[in-house]
Order: C-alpha cells, then structure tokens, then sequence
C-alpha cells in the first residue's frame, strides 16, 4: 500500500440552462463531493454546492 492509495474522493457537477424569457437566461449549477480517508477518520469529508447565474442579452 502507498500512501497515494490512502483515500478514495466521489465527485458529481450538473448544471442546467433555461431560457426564461427572449432576453434572460438562468444557470442552475450544483456540485456535490465525499472523501474516504483510510487511515484518518477526521479528514472524511462531505461536500455541497449550488448557485445560479443569470444572463441578460441584447
């Protein structure tokens, strides 16, 4: 075992573009992220993010 081998990391993104109107956009974006360490228990972690953008064209 080396140490490269000492934790395993999940990770899923998406996002999704709507058109609300002719000139307006809007983003929605999420992300979400878990580690397994192996030998450090305190270094698990669980992860989330969301946001959303929106885009006025002309």
């Amino acid at each position: 075992m080396t140490i490269a081998d000492n934790s395993r990391l999940f990770s899923l993104n998406t996002s999704g573009d709507y058109e609300i109107a002719k000139n307006l956009r809007m983003t929605l974006n999420g992300a979400a992220s878990r580690l397994w360490h192996r030998f450090l228990k305190e270094e698990d972690f669980v992860s989330y993010q969301f946001g959303t953008t929106l885009t006025f064209q002309f």
